[in-house]
Formats: structure tokens, C-alpha cells, sequence
């Protein structure tokens, strides 16, 4: 007879499942649609290189083994495990000036209350040449980690790397166009009510079939919108609506 999951086991197979969620998206997922192109830019910055890499508001750290033969160290709010360096907003990591290769940065800026402040750390603790490798979101809901703050732009996002002391070497939108209405769908459908009118009516049967074909959905929408997963930074009209960004800057020699 098995036993039932503790609290403490169910939230750690929670926190596990998230983690797997973003380094092995599968086709299903309600974030399936936006975390597989994340995932699909990871794969630029990913190397067998024997870096020293800082996970700058490091979460669970799902990436690190995109980063075999690295020397990863870690940082993030107090309360996790496992930390090389504790963050107190609004004062310097203690970590010395140009002590890193590479800084790794997913989905954390906009939870950040002074973002030119971590730019700028960011800058100070790479070496000449290090790389700040930064994902954050464009268009996307509120998510409190405990706090969300902002969204960018390309040409805001470079700016304010650039007048952090960066040199930009490429930028990326994630999840554009159809993809992201895509995803904004399937994120909003859960919480809008349905009455009993016609619309009312088709809206509840779209948003069943959704979630009983998920993965094939999500299958579909691979096949036939992966231009829409990654795209450069340029204007284009079809790329204008977008979920996520990613900047590669690097610190001048």
C-alpha cells in the first residue's frame, strides 16, 4: 500500500517539476508555448567552455547544466539553499570587480525595483570581455516573485544595457506575433467567466477543447508558427507583440 506525500515531499516535487518544466518544456504545459522558445535561445548561450559563471538571481537555477566544466556560483534573495551570495537590493554583491566570464540572468530583471543598479553591478563584476547573457519580458502578465516592476522594449532594454557600460552584441524577441496571442490565450482563459449567451457558449467549448488537446496544440503551433520563436531584435511588423526578450552584451576590452 503506498504511503501519501508529505507536504513538504509535494512541494518539492512542485519545485522540481518547475524546474523541469523550463530546462525540458514539453509539449502540454501551460507555459509550454513561451518557455520552449526561451529554452530554443538558451541554446546560443550554452557552452562546454570552463567559465566562471554568476547566476544573478538564480531561482532554482534550472540552466546550469547548459554549463558543464563552468564554475557556477549562485545569487539570490535570502531563504534558499545552497547560495554563494546573498542579494540585499540597493547594495553591491560581495563579489569582486571583474571576477566573472559570463553572468546569466533569466527572467529576473523586471522583478529587480532598480534595474540600472543590476546593470551595473552586472558591468562591475565581469571581467574585460565578459558577457552578460539577460532574458526579460516584453508584453506578459504580473507575476510577483515577491515583486514585478516593469517590461521593456528592444530599443529600451538596449539602451539601458548600453548606458550600463555594455557593448550590444545581439538581441532577440521570444514568443511574437500569433505565438504569443497564442500563449497570452491560453494564460487568460482560466480566469474570464462565461454566461449562457452564444459567445458565452463558443468560449467555453474553445476553452475545453484547449485544455483537452493542450499538447497537440502545442505541437501544432510548433510546426506551423516557428517563425514566431525567436526573431531579431529589428522592427518587423509581425514581431511587434512579444512575450520575452533576450540581449547578449558583452563588457569592452
Amino acid at each position: 500500500m503506498s504511503r501519501s506525500l508529505s507536504q513538504e515531499e509535494s512541494s518539492a516535487l512542485l519545485r522540481q517539476q518547475a524546474l523541469d518544466d523550463r530546462l525540458s518544456p514539453q509539449p502540454g504545459a501551460k507555459l509550454y508555448l513561451h518557455l520552449s522558445d526561451l529554452r530554443v535561445v538558451l541554446d546560443k548561450v550554452r557552452t562546454d567552455e570552463p567559465l566562471r559563471i554568476l547566476d544573478y538571481g538564480c531561482g532554482g537555477s534550472p540552466y546550469r547544466s547548459l554549463f558543464p566544466k563552468a564554475e557556477y556560483l549562485r545569487a539570490d534573495l535570502g531563504g534558499m539553499s545552497d547560495l554563494d551570495f546573498i542579494i540585499d537590493p540597493g547594495k553591491p554583491l560581495a563579489a569582486p570587480d571583474a571576477s566573472f566570464d559570463l553572468i546569466f540572468s533569466t527572467q529576473v530583471l523586471e522583478h529587480v525595483e532598480d534595474p540600472m543598479f543590476y546593470l551595473s553591478e552586472c558591468r562591475r563584476m565581469l571581467k574585460p570581455g565578459g558577457v552578460l547573457a539577460l532574458s526579460t519580458h516584453g508584453t506578459f502578465p504580473d507575476h510577483g516573485a515577491p515583486w514585478d516592476f516593469q517590461r521593456w522594449t528592444p530599443h529600451g532594454l538596449e539602451r539601458d544595457v548600453r548606458n550600463a557600460g555594455f557593448e550590444i552584441d545581439t538581441t532577440w524577441r521570444l514568443t511574437s506575433g500569433p505565438r504569443a496571442m497564442l500563449q497570452l490565450w491560453e494564460l487568460t482563459m482560466e480566469k474570464l467567466a462565461c454566461d449562457n449567451s452564444l459567445f458565452g457558449i463558443i468560449f467555453k467549448a474553445l476553452r475545453w477543447f484547449t485544455r483537452r488537446k493542450r499538447p497537440a496544440f502545442h505541437a501544432w503551433a510548433d510546426r506551423q508558427l516557428a517563425d514566431y520563436r525567436v526573431a531579431g531584435g529589428a522592427d518587423a511588423p509581425a514581431h511587434r507583440l512579444y512575450l520575452g526578450l533576450m540581449v547578449l552584451a558583452r563588457v569592452p576590452r
